[in-house]
Formats: C-alpha cells, sequence, structure tokens
C-alpha cells in the first residue's frame, strides 16, 4: 500500500542520505482522510494504520494473532514481523467488594496510552516525571465506586469494586502514546518532560498470577 511505501522511502532517507533534514511530509500525504483531522487519537491510530499498510504490502493479513503467534497457515515468520514485534497481550480485571467474584477480560495492544500530569499535581516537579513512573500509574489498581461502581452479574446489584490492568506478554518493542490533552473539548495540552529511559523491563503476570 502507498503508506508502507512511503514509510519505506522515508527511511531509506533517513538511513543512506546525506540531507540535514528529511521532510515526512509524503508519509503524511498517504494517510486516510480519518487521520487528518488533528484529533488525538491520531498517534495511536495512526500506528495501527501503518501496521496494517506493512502487513498488506507484505501479503500478511491485516489483524494480530497475538504477541508471539504466526497465523496457523503458515506464512512464513518475517511477514508477521510487525505484529510479533509491537503487539502484547494485558489483561483487565475487576473484583466485586462483596461476593469477591472476579470478571476478566483479554485483550491485545500495539501501545500503551499514558496520560502525563501536569506540574504540581502528584507530586510532578519541573523536571518532569520518568516514563515508569506513568507506567506505574496505569498499572495502579482502581477503585469503582458512587457513580462508577460495578455492576456485578453474581450480586444481581451494583457494587463498590476494584479494577487494575495486567500484563500477560510484554511487546519486543513497546510503543508509548503520551495523552498530553484532558478530557472536553478546548482542553489545555500539558507540556510536563517525560525522560524515557534506554531499556524498560515490564512486570509480566501470566494467567496463573506468577510474576515475570
Amino acid at each position: 500500500g502507498g503508506g508502507a511505501r512511503e514509510l519505506c522511502r522515508l527511511l531509506a532517507f533517513l538511513r543512506m542520505s546525506r540531507r540535514a533534514s528529511v521532510s515526512p511530509q509524503g508519509l503524511l500525504s498517504s494517510f486516510p482522510p480519518y487521520l487528518k483531522d488533528g484529533g488525538q487519537q491520531d498517534a495511536s491510530e495512526g500506528v495501527r494504520w501503518l501496521l496494517m499498510s506493512v502487513e498488506a504490502a507484505l501479503g500478511a493479513p491485516g489483524a494480530p494473532h497475538g504477541p508471539s503467534q504466526p497465523p496457523a497457515g503458515g506464512d512464513p515468520p518475517q511477514r508477521m514481523a510487525p505484529h510479533i514485534a509491537f503487539t502484547g497481550k494485558s489483561r483487565t480485571e475487576v473484583t466485586c467488594s462483596g461476593c469477591g467474584g472476579v470478571s476478566s477480560r483479554g485483550d491485545l495492544f500495539v501501545d500503551v496510552q499514558l496520560p502525563v500530569p501536569p506540574e504540581g499535581e502528584g507530586g510532578v516537579t519541573p523536571e518532569g516525571v520518568p516514563l515508569e513512573r506513568l507506567l506505574e500509574a496505569w498499572l495502579r489498581p482502581e477503585s469503582l465506586s458512587g457513580g462508577e461502581q460495578y455492576q456485578c452479574d453474581t450480586c444481581g446489584v451494583k457494587r463498590d469494586a476494584e479494577r487494575r490492568t495486567l500484563i500477560e506478554e510484554a511487546p519486543l518493542c513497546l510503543m508509548v502514546t503520551l495523552l498530553r490533552f484532558g478530557a472536553g473539548h478546548g482542553a489545555a495540552k500539558t507540556c510536563t518532560k517525560v525522560s524515557v529511559p534506554r531499556s524498560l523491563t515490564l512486570p509480566v503476570r501470566g494467567v496463573g498470577g506468577g510474576g515475570g
């Protein structure tokens, strides 16, 4: 597809050209119209569109088959390289405070979307916040109460509950989307600095509850 072709051209220029700068306009112009409206979701949706474009160019299916499993049809492993490299597996668990029952749902992800707190909130200083701290906040258990109570099928009524996200399989390459705009139209952009380490170890936890 056009996106994959323009991406290859841009990467080739970055690697082999002696130009002082390279314009990504060719790649940007290949994006579909719904990715050109300037919305906050564009970065995340753009990544998904690029992955599908690359896989279509390679002749591979356009949907992920999991972080480490190639499709059953026997396609060569390299044809699934985009999703093998970038797809992880997470699980969301909700624990009812009444009966103790746990509702669980698994999901595949190609990026992690992390809200960036403004300076002064939660101890954020002018020096900024490390990426690890944003990940910890994303994985921290969340209380569901008041207007956000959980509808428990076992109890038959709404109950206070705890919701948490677990990473079951980490991707080889983690893509992070920093959410710098709050909810609501016209929200101000958060310009907090985020420091990114050269390497990162994600807390992987299997279905059986073991850490990794």
